[in-house]
């Protein structure tokens, strides 16, 4: 089994070639929780529902606000959004359910300056697809020994920019990513990564895996069965 990686990556533009270096490469994420250190970090799935609690004596003048944005003065809404409201016994915000855009900074704040940080990161959880050449999706797929096939792996509609790894028979290949924004689901990315195999007579398992640690990791595996070529010889 032969096989070589597509090696190196400039920006978003894939060099096909076995001689480059790789070159890490990540699309800057809306917020970076990990450089808040006077917040309180929440990592939270699109689609759940998420509530920050605000401990204050006072409701009637506190303030709950989004980044630069006052969401409610008291229990009163000065900004709205279909999906996030308040709970007023507990001057509590609950989103319901969480948006891909809903990263951010949160604050609750009172009228003598106390205040509660939270700083939201919201976790999209990707598909994966493995392609052999042109072919569509594929977990089975039978070729001819000694013959190159690009084998690709695509992470679709991820966030934030994740880990990605590809095994071949449990054995670590190293390889580039292209990243690139996901055109459908704004504010999330896709990946791809891809490597030449040249099969020689084996069974191979090709595994591909993108994860976030503590939260989630998805993978495909795809079974690339080779056989040598069959000649038949005419009978003069």
């Amino acid at each position: 089994m032969k096989f070589r990686t597509y090696a190196c990556i400039d920006v978003i533009i894939f060099h096909l070639s076995t001689e480059c270096t790789v070159k890490s490469f990540d699309f800057v994420s809306a917020v970076n929780c990990t450089e808040q250190s006077d917040c309180t970090v929440v990592h939270q799935l699109v689609g759940e529902q998420l509530s920050l609690i605000c401990d204050v004596n006072n409701v009637a003048s506190s303030v709950w606000k989004w980044e630069n944005e006052v969401l409610y003065a008291g229990t009163t809404p000065i900004a709205t959004y279909k999906n996030i409201d308040l709970l007023e016994d507990s001057y509590s915000l609950n989103l319901h359910p969480v948006r891909i855009s809903n990263d951010g900074r949160y604050v609750c704040k009172d009228n003598n300056g106390n205040h509660i940080d939270y700083c939201v990161e919201v976790l999209s959880v990707p598909s994966i697809m493995i392609f052999v050449d042109d072919l569509n999706e594929l977990a089975y797929f039978e070729g001819i020994s000694g013959k190159e096939y690009n084998v690709t792996c695509k992470v679709i509609a991820t966030k934030p920019v994740l880990n990605m790894t590809w095994t071949v028979n449990g054995v670590l290949i190293n390889t580039a990513r292209l990243v690139t924004e996901n055109k459908d689901k704004p504010q999330t990315f896709d990946m791809i990564t891809s490597m030449t195999y040249n099969g020689n007579g084996s069974d191979d398992i090709f595994n591909c895996t993108s994860s976030r640690e503590n939260y989630f990791s998805v993978e495909k595996n795809l079974l690339m069965k080779t056989y040598g070529m069959l000649l038949t010889i005419a009978d003069n």
